[in-house]
């Protein structure tokens, strides 16, 4: 009897032995570590082209900056950016939107164009075309038309789109620009000493 159960325990660790799983380790092949490289190699160009692309980002808008705020000059692609000081557009444009106007070929009534006004660049709505080949301008908020007519050749641009509210930064910037660059030269040298040492 004893004898027996001795044989079915047997034979018990036996199917259980040959019925666990078993793990095989190997060892990785040539292929995967070449994968694997592969892998970080295209990791590494995809991080290279994204920090590349904000550079040039973060350059353009330096250059953009500087121009519009130190050399007075607004003018990006064939796109001009003026600020809006006064509400005679309104509700259209208000006071403090950046508008944004593009040269064109030709202009007609009803166009918003951006034209020179003495020193200074004025944004209405053309409101009719003289037999001259001048322009009759009005802002939407005014109760009669500009003074003078316009040419073709005061015309800076024809409105494209606005940002609203954009001029209070843009203003800011423009009374504290120098206040601006001690602080970023300062934040430099502070970056730059903290690497030396």
């Amino acid at each position: 009897m004893e004898e027996n159960e001795q044989k079915n325990q047997e034979e018990n660790l036996k199917t259980k032995e040959t019925s666990e799983p078993t793990i095989k380790l190997t060892e990785p092949t040539k292929d995967a570590d070449y994968d694997h490289h592969k892998f970080n190699k295209g990791r590494a160009v995809i991080g290279f082209i994204g920090k590349l692309l904000a550079i040039i980002i973060i350059v353009t808008l330096v250059v953009i900056i500087v121009r519009a705020l130190v050399f007075k000059r607004t003018d990006v692609l064939g796109y001009r950016f003026y600020m809006i000081m006064s509400g005679s557009m309104e509700p259209t444009i208000n006071i403090h939107d950046a508008v944004i106007v593009k040269k064109a070929d030709t202009y007609k009534t009803g166009d918003i164009v951006a034209f020179n006004h003495g020193n200074a660049v004025t944004v209405h709505r053309i409101i009719a075309e003289n037999e001259d080949g001048t322009y009759q301008t009005q802002g939407d908020n005014n109760n009669a038309p500009d003074k003078n007519s316009i040419t073709k050749d005061d015309i800076r641009g024809v409105y494209v789109n606005k940002i609203s509210n954009l001029g209070e930064p843009i203003t800011f910037l423009q009374t504290h620009i120098y206040v601006l660059i001690v602080i970023a030269v300062i934040i430099a040298l502070i970056i730059l000493a903290r690497r030396v040492i």
